[in-house]
């Protein structure tokens, strides 16, 4: 498995996730942000990497890698890292 590709698009992907979740967080609140950063924020950044970057997908697919798998792992990370802070928002 090549995970420095799957760094790379988890950083691209993120990084408009982010740039959601920031705004979101100034808007609502902090607990928002980070709720929104493991959910609905996948999907911006997804739609977001889909429409400046979409050229790009390519080069996954020739690494052996399809959307759907980029997804999940991007999905799967995003959950595992929102758990810590919304257990701090908690307590």
């Amino acid at each position: 498995m090549n995970y420095k590709a799957l760094a790379t698009y988890y950083g691209h992907v993120t990084f408009y996730n982010l740039c959601f979740a920031i705004v979101i967080g100034f808007i609502f609140s902090a607990f928002w942000a980070v709720l929104l950063f493991a959910t609905l924020g996948n999907s911006i950044g997804f739609l977001a990497f889909g429409f400046f970057q979409k050229d790009e997908y390519y080069l996954y697919q020739n690494l052996g890698f399809t959307k759907l798998r980029l997804w999940v792992m991007v999905g799967l990370v995003n959950l595992s890292l929102m758990v810590i802070p919304l257990i701090l928002f908690s307590i």
